[in-house]
């Protein structure tokens, strides 16, 4: 007994080291092609606001410009993007550990391989690099309505976008395992090593099922999956139209307001895929406004040279959009893989007064993430994409330097669609976690059919890394594996008892054993939960999906102006950028990228 306290108090310490560690987000939203000022707005000024570099426009012409940039984007700092994925399980080299409860050893950073239907002495090592690539081909129109209106313009931009994400997830096992699972941990009966998976891979990808353990459901992975191939999608990000004012034309300098509308069709978050391609902003409506501001620094008419700095900001609100992320338990990091049993009743499994316990393990085994996949209302309050531009213009030729901010303030989440909600007023679902499921009657009773009963036990302090029973860093020691089957460590324990199934009436109240075919002996009395404790609503980690981000970027840019053709004036360029997230690997809720751009422009100016 004495033993079992300092394994209590061994996990409980782990425990709070873990829960003590930064978050890790279940769903990578990025920021949308469509908020790229940089991009969008480099090599334009002098056609979308043609007040810039014309003294004295013809207004009543009708002016304007069609414009294209066709770009290639790549990720970099894969460890900041691993570190958000997988937060403190991350050991060197972007690496985390899988290994079972019967190993020795075990780091506190482990994930626990039973969880995955691996064998319990089962070891691998899974290293990321995770890669975001992009190819985007924009369209910017922009009228100029002078002739009606002397500075409005209208203007509209939409990005085509082909998206690839890529894990370069890449498993090496250490040890494949040999171990059975004994009776009553999944199953009534042992459960054989060729019966359970054969690496950690199989499992989060989610396409492989085990159907070999009779009477029992493992569900194989739904949602938070991870492809060790790369994932693409192709659609617009999103499109934005609207309509602004420029003030006229003073001598070195002009003012200009508008307003921005935006509407979705890229991808919606379905939380199918840990790290799946995203297109655009999540799938909301936006609306808000902007601001202009150009000034000639210094301009040579004879030789024809002018330097010009030019500054904007875009202010919009991502209006309420229904989503599908998939939520961890608070304070428990990736808790969306522990396994979770499912209870019901009627119940005989009874104290040893004989009074029943709320719920029955009825046979279903499967990932919290299968559960805490959830529809949800999603909103932010702001996004802001803010330029400031240095152009020089050397006749038809011109050079850009800029910077670029992004940021968005964290999203409001609210869950949705009760009804479909499984935690609420949740008396079916229960951390299993390494609890044993099964207890069995005495083997000097007469021959009982059957022999089993399923049990109430919940572990609802489990992490990811390890259940309540084993001691978290492993074990291989014959008697401490037998005390663990005996579930000393699960919620509100105490011995289970149940009534024989066979005549005499009343039936005697037995207490039952870890084991099929032990003698009645206390010692081999198996604990269960009464009662059980139940998931709940308040459990899940809501904050912890809400996402922000903010991004700084540099660009250059160079551009020749063609001669005139009539009335159509063609331009050609090429830019290259690089954006660097603001957000420390240890911060949570990151959505910014670091990536590089380079791209070409080409238009015509009418």
């Amino acid at each position: 007994m004495k033993k079992l306290h300092i394994i209590s108090i061994t996990y409980l310490f782990s425990f709070a080291i873990q829960c003590s560690g930064p978050s890790v987000l279940p769903y990578f939203g990025t920021r949308s092609a469509g908020h790229n000022a940089a991009r969008q707005q480099a090599g334009m000024t002098r056609y979308i606001h043609p007040w810039i570099v014309h003294d004295h426009p013809n207004p009543d012409i009708l002016q304007g410009t069609l414009a294209f940039n066709l770009g290639y984007s790549r990720s970099f700092h894969d460890d900041i993007l691993a570190k958000k994925l997988f937060g403190t399980a991350l050991t060197t080299n972007n690496t985390f550990r899988v290994s079972g409860s019967q190993t020795t050893n075990r780091n506190s950073q482990d994930l626990l391989a039973d969880y995955f239907y691996l064998p319990s002495d089962f070891i691998s090592t899974v290293s990321f690099k995770p890669k975001i690539e992009s190819v985007i081909f924009d369209l910017m129109w922009y009228l100029d309505l002078n002739p009606w209106v002397r500075g409005l313009y209208l203007w509209a931009f939409a990005p085509l976008q082909y998206a690839k994400a890529h894990l370069n997830m890449h498993e090496r096992v250490v040890a494949p395992g040999i171990n059975s699972y004994a009776p009553g941990t999944l199953a009534v009966d042992s459960v054989a090593r060729n019966r359970l998976f054969f690496d950690f891979t199989t499992y989060a990808n989610g396409n492989a099922t085990i159907t070999s353990v009779p009477d029992i459901t493992l569900q194989s992975l739904k949602f938070s999956r991870m492809e060790n191939k790369s994932m693409h999608h192709t659609k617009i990000a999103d499109i934005q139209f609207g309509f602004g004012w420029d003030t006229p034309y003073y001598e070195d300098y002009l003012f200009g307001i508008r307003v921005i509308a935006i509407s979705p069709v890229g991808t919606r978050p379905d939380a199918v895929h840990l790290f799946s391609p995203s297109i655009g902003n999540g799938h909301h409506w936006e609306f808000g406004g902007g601001l202009t501001g150009n000034y000639r620094i210094w301009h040579n008419d004879e030789s024809n040279q002018a330097l010009y700095v030019y500054g904007d900001l875009s202010l919009t609100h991502l209006f309420t959009t229904r989503q599908m992320r998939v939520f961890d338990l608070k304070l428990r990091p990736l808790s969306r893989f522990i396994l979770v049993e499912k209870l019901e009743l009627p119940s005989t499994v009874t104290n040893s007064q004989g009074v029943p316990t709320i719920g029955q393990f009825s046979f279903t085994l499967a990932p919290l993430a299968n559960l805490s996949a959830l529809h949800c209302n999603v909103h932010a309050t702001a996004q802001v994409d803010a330029l400031l531009l240095f152009s020089y213009v050397h006749g038809n030729f011109s050079v850009d330097l800029g910077y670029n901010f992004w940021a968005q303030t964290e999203e409001a989440i609210s869950l949705a669609r009760e009804r479909e909600n499984p935690f609420i007023n949740n008396t079916t679902w229960a951390l299993k976690g390494d609890a044993q499921v099964f207890g069995y009657y005495p083997a000097e009773m007469p021959p009982l059919t059957p022999a089993s009963v399923a049990l109430s036990a919940t572990e609802s302090q489990a992490t990811v890394h390890a259940g309540t029973n084993f001691p978290p860093e492993g074990t291989t020691d014959p008697a401490t594996i037998t005390a663990a089957l005996k579930n000393p460590n699960v919620d509100n324990v105490q011995n289970a008892f149940s009534p024989a199934p066979t005549p005499p009436s009343p039936p005697p109240l037995l207490a039952l054993q870890y084991a099929p075919n032990l003698p009645s002996n206390p010692a081999n009395n198996v604990n269960t939960s009464i009662n059980p404790q139940f998931l709940s609503v308040n459990d899940l980690n809501i904050t912890g999906a809400q996402l922000r981000g903010n991004s700084s970027t540099l660009f250059i840019y160079g551009g020749y102006s063609c001669s005139p053709c009539k009335e159509w004036t063609p331009y050609i360029g090429i830019g290259a950028q690089s954006e660097w997230n603001h957000e420390h690997k240890n911060s949570p809720y990151l959505m910014s990228v670091s990536q590089w751009t380079v791209w070409i422009k080409g238009g015509l100016a009418f």
